[in-house]
C-alpha cells in the first residue's frame, strides 16, 4: 500500500448503514470530481445494541480497509461512531478523519424557547462526544434527548416517509414539542432521510438542524483539489448482502443512487 500522502485524493465514507449516503450526497455535489468510496457495515446493524468497543472495532477496519482500496482522506459518517469511538479510529490509519457529530451547538445557539430537541441512537446518547456537547450547552437551554433504537433500522428498510416512521417520530418527539422546542436536531445520519416527515409534524416555526454543512466544510479544509485518475468516481461496499442495500440507497437517493456503482461485498474480516 502506497503512502497516502502520495497518492491522488480521493474520499472514503464509511457507516453502518445507508445513513452516511446523506454526507455521500452533499460531498459528491460539492465535489463531482473527487472520487468517493463508501463503505456500509450492514453486517453488524444496527450498532444502538453494540458495545462502543465493538463499534470502534469495527469502525477501525473499515477505515483501514478504505484506505488499503485508496482513501486518502476518512468521512466518519456515523454519529455514533464519532460520539463513541473517533479517538480510535484516528489512531488506526494514516490520513485526515472527519467526525459526524449531532448540531447541538447551532441548534443551542438559535433557540428562542431554550428547548431542544435533539434525536439520536441511544449508543451516540451514551458516548463521550455527546456528553461533551451537552457540557457546552448554556445553562438556559434544555437538551431533550430523545434517543431511539427504531428509527435507523426503519430508514434502513427504505420507510422513510411510512405510517410507521411518522408514528415513531410523534412519540418520541412529544415531550420535548409539548414543552415548546422550536429546534430539532437530526443527530443521526439516517435521521437525515427524514427531515420531510419530521418537517410534516412540526409547526413552520420549528428549526430543524443536522451537521452536514459542518462536515462539508471540514472536508474542504482538508481536501486537495487535484483529482484521482486511479479510481472511479463512484464506489459503494457493504458487509452484508449487496441487493438489499442497492434497492434501500435508490429508495433514499433516488437518480443519484447511480453514481454509487460499481456495488461490491466487502470482508472487512482481515481488519479486524
Amino acid at each position: 500500500m502506497r503512502d497516502p500522502a502520495a497518492r491522488p485524493p480521493a474520499i472514503g465514507l464509511f457507516d453502518s448503514g445507508v445513513g452516511g449516503l446523506s454526507l455521500w450526497r452533499a460531498l459528491r455535489r460539492a465535489w463531482p470530481a473527487v472520487p468517493l468510496l463508501y463503505m456500509a457495515d450492514t453486517a453488524a446493524f444496527p450498532y444502538g445494541g453494540r458495545s462502543a468497543e465493538e463499534v470502534a472495532g469495527r469502525a477501525r477496519a473499515m477505515a483501514r480497509a478504505l484506505v488499503a482500496e485508496g482513501a486518502t482522506l476518512l468521512v466518519a459518517a456515523c454519529n455514533s461512531v464519532s460520539t463513541a469511538a473517533l479517538a480510535a479510529v484516528r489512531a488506526a490509519t494514516g490520513v485526515p478523519v472527519v467526525g459526524t457529530v449531532p448540531a447541538i451547538r447551532p441548534a443551542a445557539a438559535a433557540t428562542r424557547s431554550g428547548h431542544v430537541a435533539a434525536l439520536v441512537t441511544p449508543l451516540t446518547a451514551q458516548g463521550p462526544g455527546y456528553a461533551a456537547l451537552l457540557a457546552a450547552v448554556p445553562p438556559q437551554v434544555r437538551v431533550w434527548t430523545c434517543a431511539c433504537a427504531e428509527l435507523a433500522a426503519l430508514v434502513e428498510a427504505g420507510e422513510i416517509a411510512s405510517a410507521r416512521t411518522r408514528a415513531c417520530l410523534a412519540t418520541v418527539l412529544a415531550e420535548p414539542l409539548a414543552a415548546g422546542a422550536d429546534a430539532v436536531v437530526l443527530g443521526c445520519t439516517h435521521y437525515v432521510f427524514l427531515a420531510p416527515l419530521v418537517r410534516d409534524l412540526v409547526s413552520p416555526a420549528v428549526r430543524l438542524f443536522e451537521g452536514t454543512a459542518g462536515v462539508v466544510q471540514q472536508v474542504g479544509r482538508l481536501l486537495p483539489t487535484a483529482r484521482s485518475a486511479e479510481i472511479p468516481a463512484g464506489c459503494c461496499f457493504t458487509t452484508g448482502p449487496v441487493e438489499p442495500f442497492v434497492a434501500v440507497a435508490e429508495r433514499v437517493l433516488g437518480p443519484e443512487a447511480v453514481a454509487l456503482a460499481p456495488y461490491a461485498r466487502y470482508a472487512i474480516e482481515a481488519y479486524l
